[in-house]
């Protein structure tokens, strides 16, 4: 009875099982339409991924293409810049070393004008010296003569006594030495040329006339002596301004010149500056470019080969459908379904059992065909999908009820040789 009570639990059980295998299929969705349906659903998620992918990817390319277009523009734009400020700073450092020169040049002519308005002015204070000292000669001599002249006048002398006065006013009176010798010198000249007049004229008041010939003599040295003093002083001033005019000139040349000098270094100094912040903007504007396009084409191959990826994938799921949905499959699962009608009876499932092997051998062809282009695609996608046909719902409720009709015809063979043991 005990055993009797247990073959009953089990067909409980398995009646409960079967109720379950048609509370999953009694809709009008059987398990083969149901992993139909997951392998269509997978293909129109597949197909709207590479929708999406091709219009991420569009987008993706417009921006590398604008991106791309900017950089080579600033590229440009940079390059012709660097190229005015290389010229700019060459010209420029060309000037300042011009400039530098000129002002050298320049220096020089300055030195060489202050040297010459120094030695003018040195020689000028000579000549002056020199021109005192001769005038104050020349004015001693007249004064002497004067009063020579004067003292003759005022008393008879004849020729020796005159000539002895003469030498003792030379001895006394400045500038009197000059006077002597000039008239001793004029005394030989007339002696010389008329020796009777002479030998007369001494005799008398001649010897006044010479003094007086003499006196107008100094009287027009000294003022020649003037005059050329003058003009000396005239020339040496005409001279020292015209230095004077030559260094103004030079100076305010070398100051004009100093100044464009400073403003160029400035301006070279500035553009190098550019030059050099330039230089790295446009370096990394290239690498940048590089780095972009480089980018571009390795996600551009990237999407190339998911694209074939997902189109493969899609194909393989579309062709794994084609497998399921054969008419053979969808005959199989008719002859499941009338299980259900005959559940009461224990041994009908058993009998029936061997209809779903069509079923069985579509979902392992479709799981076979998934898991080969999984491997050759090393897709997840087609991995999950052979695992999802070849586990479906409705062939696990199938092993459980085989594994329980299993149990059962063990129970019944040992029923029956417990029977018959006991009949005997």
């Amino acid at each position: 009875m005990a055993s009797s009570a247990h073959s009953w639990s089990l067909a409980f059980a398995l009646a409960i099982l079967t109720a379950s295998a048609l509370k999953v299929s009694h809709q009008d969705v059987s398990p083969v339409q149901q992993v139909v349906a997951m392998l269509k659903d997978m293909e129109t998620k597949g197909i709207s991924a590479m929708k999406m992918e091709k219009e991420i990817f569009a987008s993706y390319s417009v921006w590398v293409d604008d991106r791309s277009t900017d950089l080579e523009q600033e590229i440009t734009t940079a390059t012709s810049r660097i190229e005015q400020l290389v010229a700019f700073i060459d010209k420029a450092e060309s000037d300042v070393s011009l400039l530098g020169s000129e002002m050298s040049k320049l220096d020089g002519e300055l030195n060489e004008a202050s040297a010459n308005k120094a030695s003018l002015a040195k020689q000028r204070e000579a000549e002056h010296a020199e021109f005192l000292e001769a005038q104050q000669d020349y004015s001693d001599s007249v004064d002497a003569l004067e009063r020579a002249i004067q003292t003759l006048k005022a008393q008879a002398y004849d020729r020796p006594q005159a000539e002895l006065l003469l030498q003792k006013m030379a001895g006394k009176v400045k500038g009197m030495r000059r006077v002597l010798a000039a008239f001793l010198e004029e005394k030989d000249v007339q002696a010389r040329g008329a020796p009777a007049v002479a030998a007369y004229g001494f005799q008398s008041d001649s010897i006044v006339a010479l003094l007086e010939k003499l006196l107008k003599k100094f009287k027009s040295e000294l003022n020649d002596l003037e005059s050329s003093e003058s003009n000396s002083a005239h020339a040496h001033d005409l001279e020292a301004l015209h230095l004077s005019n030559i260094e103004a000139e030079v100076s305010a040349n070398h100051e004009q010149k100093a100044a464009i000098k400073g403003k160029k270094s400035a301006e070279s100094a500035q553009a190098k500056g550019e030059l050099e912040s330039l230089r790295a903007s446009l370096a990394a504007d290239k690498k940048l470019l590089a780095e972009t396009k480089s980018t571009f084409a390795m996600k551009k191959q990237a999407f190339e080969t998911n694209q074939k990826i997902r189109a493969e994938e899609v194909d393989a799921l579309k062709e794994a459908t084609a497998i399921i949905s054969d008419s053979s499959v969808s005959g199989s699962y008719a002859k499941h379904v009338k299980l259900v009608q005959t559940a009461a009876r224990g041994t009908s499932f058993l009998q029936e059992a061997s209809s779903a092997s069509s079923q069985s051998t579509a979902r392992t062809r479709a799981a076979a065909l998934l898991r080969s282009h999984a491997e050759a695609l090393a897709s997840n996608v087609l991995r999950t999908a052979a695992g999802d046909v070849a586990t479906g719902p409705f062939s696990k409720v199938i092993e459980m009820i085989e594994g329980l009709l299993e149990r059962l015809r063990e129970e019944a063979a040992s029923e029956a040789t417990h029977k018959a043991f006991c009949d005997e």
